[in-house]
């Protein structure tokens, strides 16, 4: 099977990145979307 995209439903920091990361480390080169309630795009925060 061959997957071009990957939607996560929850974009919480910790979880969002560690999807992508881990994703992209396994050689995942589409697209990751991630679905989440906040209002305003993603920020870096200290967690």
């Amino acid at each position: 099977m061959h997957v071009d995209s990957v939607v996560r439903v929850g974009a919480g920091l910790p979880g969002g990145q560690a999807t992508a990361v881990e994703l992209r480390s396994q050689g995942f080169t589409g697209t990751v979307t991630l679905l989440g309630a906040a209002r305003h795009p993603p920020y870096d925060r200290p967690p």
